[in-house]
């Protein structure tokens, strides 16, 4: 037993669900790269995901169930919604996210950029990289929502997240 390699195994697992890869992605992936390594973690993840089909529950699945069971609800129609104190966006979070918006939600996201076209290398490219890639997938599917830029001159919050302190 190899407790080192079960927990390398066990955070490849939980860095593919986070990023939303599935199994069959990535074995895809190894094929197309030839790469062996790939090819055998998505053996692993293969077969955890088989023994997690009795209905057993991974913590790693909470956004994704989460975002299942928004879309079962209309809960969230028409209800003001503000995503803050994002730095990446996650493939389970955009599916949350989207998941809100397509039950009718009022989003606003805010961002610490100035732009949604940051320069590749400068400290805030992954925030707008991502941003971007969610209204990108918003858009494909007919959903637009609000975004809040926060550049330097500003206190860190936008006018309706401080509106909201206020009157708490």
């Amino acid at each position: 037993r190899s407790l080192p390699f079960i927990s390398l195994i066990s955070g490849a697992i939980t860095e593919m669900k986070i990023s939303g890869i599935s199994p069959e992605e990535l074995e895809k992936t190894a094929s197309i790269e030839g790469n062996d390594k790939l090819h055998d973690i998505s053996l692993f993840a293969s077969a955890y995901e088989a023994l997690l089909s009795d209905g057993t529950f991974d913590p790693d699945d909470y956004l994704s169930v989460l975002a299942e069971e928004i879309l079962k609800t209309d809960i969230f129609n028409g209800e003001d919604i503000i995503c803050d104190k994002f730095s990446v966006f996650l493939a389970s979070e955009t599916e949350v996210i989207l998941a809100l918006a397509k039950t009718g939600a009022n989003i606003s996201i805010t961002l610490p950029t100035s732009s949604l076209n940051e320069p590749k290398y400068s400290l805030f490219s992954v925030i707008s990289k991502g941003a971007a890639e969610l209204k990108g997938k918003a858009a494909k599917i007919g959903i637009d929502f609000n975004v809040h830029l926060l550049d330097s001159e500003q206190s860190g919050r936008p006018d309706d997240l401080s509106a909201i302190a206020k009157n708490l």
